[in-house]
């Protein structure tokens, strides 16, 4: 992937969100201003077009990431990285249909980001 592509993180820890945003910028990557809900993040992938996007499962707001990344998949082919805390098997079955590209379990070492960006 091209470091002048759109990166979207959609996460409701804004520490964490900042954290990552800051550390990719540093790393040459294009990133998007960072959602905290479901809605945001549909709304910012519709509007803007990411080049991909990295997905907290657990959100503010009455929509998941998993909702989300079903809203988004119906209309944009984005290619999706779930992160989260926890290894619920049922959050595995809820994404099983949206074929995510990868799963990060937090916390999140910006390394692994910068090797799933690279190779997208």
């Amino acid at each position: 992937m091209d470091k002048n592509n759109k990166i979207l993180i959609v996460e409701d820890e804004a520490i964490t969100a900042m954290m990552i945003c800051e550390n990719l910028k540093m790393s040459g990557f294009g990133v998007m201003k960072p959602v905290s809900t479901g809605e945001e993040a549909v709304n910012a992938a519709v509007s803007e077009k990411p080049d991909v996007i990295f997905m907290d499962i657990h959100l503010a707001g009455s929509m998941d990431g998993i909702e989300a990344a079903e809203k988004i998949s119906e209309s944009l082919v984005i290619p999706i990285i779930f992160m989260t805390g926890y290894t619920n098997q049922d959050f595995i079955e809820r994404t099983k249909n949206l074929r995510p590209v990868y799963y990060l379990n937090k916390p999140i070492r910006i390394k692994d980001m910068e090797k799933i960006i690279e190779s997208l």
